[in-house]
């Protein structure tokens, strides 16, 4: 009988330790826990792989940045189209072939993490969507270059192409800086 009452005490102090819920970090009033935490590392897992390296600070980063996204999305009153985000949210699932592999939590939060990653994209290019304007210049002597080195001319979809990762470059920048001056304001806690 004894030896009942201590596997039940032990396995009731494991149990209330697994669903124990503790404060890790927070951005300003955003509490980020260990059962953020936990998701996290499972949806990075999923979608980077198993060897991703110190994947609980890459994932405690992630929680801090997209904290700092949602605050900065709600103060400036940023929607997106559902719609976009199922499609993206479909494309991502099948080629990650997730679909069979993971509860509805870790779905809810892949969605979630789609729909903060647009809304973000989406207020970037409201900010500085002007400046990511590609100069024709910059383009024609990529161009220019790649001549010289290939011979032949290059197609107007491969200056399409060219024109579209230049953009891509430019925002990518401007969105990284103004991640990285919202971070340098916020009020960051690590528990």
């Amino acid at each position: 009988m004894k030896k009942i009452i201590i596997i039940f005490f032990f396995l009731t102090k494991f149990a209330y330790a697994e669903t124990k819920i503790i404060k890790i970090a927070s951005v300003n009033e955003t509490l980020i826990t260990n059962i953020d935490l936990q998701n996290e590392i499972i949806v990075n897992k999923l979608l980077f792989g198993e060897n991703l390296k110190n994947i609980e600070e890459f994932s405690l980063n992630n929680l801090i940045d997209q904290a700092i996204k949602q605050s900065e999305i709600k103060k400036n009153n940023i929607k997106v189209n559902i719609n976009l985000i199922e499609n993206e949210y479909k494309k991502i699932t099948n080629s990650y072939k997730l679909s069979e592999k993971i509860t509805s939590k870790i779905k809810d939060k892949i969605f979630e993490k789609i729909k903060i990653e647009a809304e973000w994209n989406t207020l970037i290019s409201q900010i500085y969507g002007w400046k990511t304007n590609i100069n024709l210049s910059e383009i024609n002597e990529i161009i220019l270059n790649k001549n010289n080195k290939n011979s032949g001319d290059v197609s107007i979809s491969e200056k399409e192409k060219l024109i579209e990762l230049e953009k891509n470059k430019k925002f990518k920048v401007y969105s990284t800086n103004h991640l990285d001056e919202k971070k340098k304001i916020a009020l960051i806690k690590l528990y």
